[in-house]
């Protein structure tokens, strides 16, 4: 089973997209998918984690648009038990989940610009 398997690829414009991600893959590149909703981008940000030298580490997919924004940074960074009120645990972060992996940031235009600061 090839790591593109799922992508449809029969159009040249298509085929030039599977080809850039067999190169970008092997790279340590911070890859930039843009696309409209539906389009496939998380699909390809697998391919590009299961090619990567990554591979054996997490994958983590992340929709900010499924995430209330009051919840985001909790879930993004995680936090540690008495960091707040109410934290009468820790939890860890999507960040640590993917550890040293690939992290895949869907919606981050939901996302406020105070957490995308944060973020970046």
């Amino acid at each position: 089973m090839s790591p593109l398997d799922g992508i449809v690829a029969a159009s040249e414009p298509m085929l030039q997209v599977c080809r850039i991600v067999e190169k970008v893959a092997p790279t340590n590149a911070t890859t930039l998918l843009l696309g409209e909703s539906g389009t496939g981008k998380e699909v390809l940000a697998r391919a590009l984690h299961s090619l990567s030298p990554r591979v054996d580490k997490g994958f983590v997919a992340i929709n900010c648009a499924a995430i209330p924004e009051n919840l985001l940074e909790s879930e993004l960074f995680g936090y540690r038990k008495g960091a707040f009120t109410n934290a009468s645990g820790s939890k860890t972060g999507f960040f640590e989940t993917a550890n040293s992996g690939t992290i895949f940031i869907d919606e981050i235009e939901n996302m406020s610009h105070a957490t995308q600061s944060k973020l970046l």
